[in-house]
Order: structure tokens, then sequence, then C-alpha cells
């Protein structure tokens, strides 16, 4: 995404005509926009360590899966709730 949004830029396109071509967000052109190759880097790097919020129900939801796999997210939402009752922000 990033080298594309580059070398777009670097082919005399505006943040609009990005965001159409590639059909991604101008939210997200801007973001990359200025971004050095360096900057990017960093930028990849501390996203890729960043916590899961349902990390921590992973076994909880893996046993409910491998028991039922036709669980619906709102069915595997209300579980998590009953098991974690205050813990639970989702």
């Amino acid at each position: 995404m990033y080298s594309n949004i580059q070398q777009l830029k670097e082919d005399g396109l505006n943040k609009a005509q990005v965001e159409r071509k590639l059909g991604i967000d101008y939210k997200t052109v801007s973001k990359y926009w200025d971004m050095t190759a360096d900057e990017f880097a960093a930028y990849k790097n501390k996203t890729k360590t960043r916590g899961r919020k349902l990390s921590k129900y992973k076994d909880f939801i893996l046993k409910l899966l491998y028991r039922h796999n036709d669980y619906k997210i709102s069915q595997i939402h209300d579980l998590l709730e009953e098991e974690y009752p205050k813990k639970t922000k989702l």
C-alpha cells in the first residue's frame, strides 16, 4: 500500500486521484503520503507488536469453536460476557 501510494505520488497524481485509483480511503492516503521509507518501517514494526483485544480470550474462544464450529460472532460475544462478566468490553 505504502509503495503504491508513493509511486502514484511520484507519477504526479494528487491524493484524491490516488484514493480513486487504489480504491482506498482518503485518510489512508493522507497517512502514508508524507511518510518516509524509514518512518514507514518504524510504523510497521510498532503495529506488528501491538496487543489484540481478544488475545487473552483466545483459549476460551478456540474451545468454543472446536466444540461447535458454527457459532455466530454474536453468540461468542454473549458467551464471553457470561464467562468474563465485568472484564469484557467489546
